[in-house]
């Protein structure tokens, strides 16, 4: 897991060969939402960056220029700039998708199961056997 708002992660995110299915996620919710899944890496790595580029470019525009009127000027270009590009949430998690998981007959699963370590000394464990959740569909990375 590598969280785009962490530089020590995003220089690795950068690093990382530009291959294979990813999934982004906000690292504030669950239940999976407002997950997305990219195929073309090469092209969201480059999109991000841009996205950085402008963020800091306002940043650094402000700290740079003293004068209104650069001010003035580097805002327009600003506004302009951000009706093209394609802005990219930096407060996300991003995780190379396992493209061949376990399945189970044909199907995404997973198993909950829950304990309870009630106390240590003595050990006192409380366990449920939980269950198993099945996909209704058969898994396929295909778009259709």
């Amino acid at each position: 897991m590598i969280r785009l708002d962490i530089l020590s992660d995003e220089i690795l995110f950068n690093n990382y060969p530009s291959e294979g299915i990813w999934i982004t996620k906000p690292y504030h919710t669950n239940q999976g939402k407002k997950i997305k899944i990219i195929t073309d890496i090469k092209s969201f790595k480059e999109e991000f960056l841009k996205t950085k580029k402008f963020y800091l470019g306002e940043y650094l525009t402000t700290e740079i220029f003293g004068s209104k009127t650069s001010k003035a000027i580097a805002e327009k270009e600003k506004e302009e700039e951000a009706e093209n590009i394609n802005k990219i949430d930096t407060k996300v998690i991003i995780q190379k998708y396992i493209e061949n998981p376990l399945l189970l007959e044909k199907r995404k699963f997973d198993i909950r199961c829950y304990m309870l370590i009630a106390s240590t000394k003595p050990l006192f464990v409380l366990f449920h056997h939980g269950y198993c959740r099945l996909c209704l569909t058969e898994y396929s990375t295909s778009k259709s």
